[in-house]
């Protein structure tokens, strides 16, 4: 059975422009998956979507649940969304408020948010952040931080919105490793080929809101369907 079914999914923004325009695609369980396109593509504006962040047209299911407004609290914790900037992700002082605010909101005990806290930033080798102020770490803390946040939610599916954008070679070579070894499905919105090769056993291309190719990580080494669509 699907993780996540997306069915039909058509988003328009307010000022006319269709971002995304009948997008149907199935998500496994552990399965990793590239999402790949240009630039207004419309990979945000999809995970977004499946977030439950934007609202669409069509339907979409995780876990045999359809997505809506009155079910978004009962699949909210299941599915986990990085953005692209984490300035848009931390809006708490220090990294323990952050990371410790979606169990919080869960009701769990204290004792519970803390070991969550604990083994999330344990996860993403950020174990000794937890009293730093979270506006003086470095942009790539920030991104382990903010993949921290969700992983205390315990999800059975992450949704990662340019994970590796704007990291020195270093410090997106660890957020590789951390990635790579979440059991988690992941659907990975991304530009960085070479992670998509390395990480993913399927890729799904984007153009102008439509699914265009989908298939094993092997599409990437077919140069004339990247050049079509723009990705070399």
């Amino acid at each position: 059975m699907p993780l996540l079914t997306a069915t039909e999914v058509t988003y328009t923004y307010p000022d006319g422009r269709h971002a995304l325009q009948g997008v149907n695609l199935k998500i496994y369980p552990g399965e990793k998956v590239g999402l790949l396109g240009l630039n207004g593509a419309g990979k945000s504006t999809l995970l977004l979507c499946l977030a439950g962040v934007l609202w669409p047209r069509g339907e979409i299911t995780v876990q045999g649940v359809s997505l809506s407004r009155q079910t978004r609290r009962q699949i909210g914790p299941k599915v986990g969304l990085l953005f692209q900037d984490p300035n848009d992700q931390l809006f708490m002082t220090t990294v323990f408020e952050d990371v410790a605010f979606g169990p919080q909101n869960l009701g769990l005990p204290s004792n519970q948010v803390e070991e969550r806290v604990s083994q999330a930033l344990a996860m993403v080798g950020a174990a000794d952040f937890t009293q730093r102020f979270t506006h003086h770490l470095s942009f790539g803390e920030k991104k382990r931080v903010a993949l921290a946040t969700i992983l205390a939610m315990e999800p059975d599916l992450l949704l990662l919105d340019e994970p590796t954008s704007n990291l020195d070679p270093k410090r997106r070579r660890e957020l590789l490793d951390i990635i790579a070894q979440r059991p988690q499905a992941m659907l990975i919105a991304t530009h960085d080929l070479a992670m998509a090769q390395a990480v993913c056993s399927r890729i799904i291309i984007l153009e102008q809101g439509l699914v265009v190719a989908d298939g094993p990580t092997d599409l990437l080494n077919d140069e004339s369907l990247l050049q079509k669509y723009e990705l070399i």
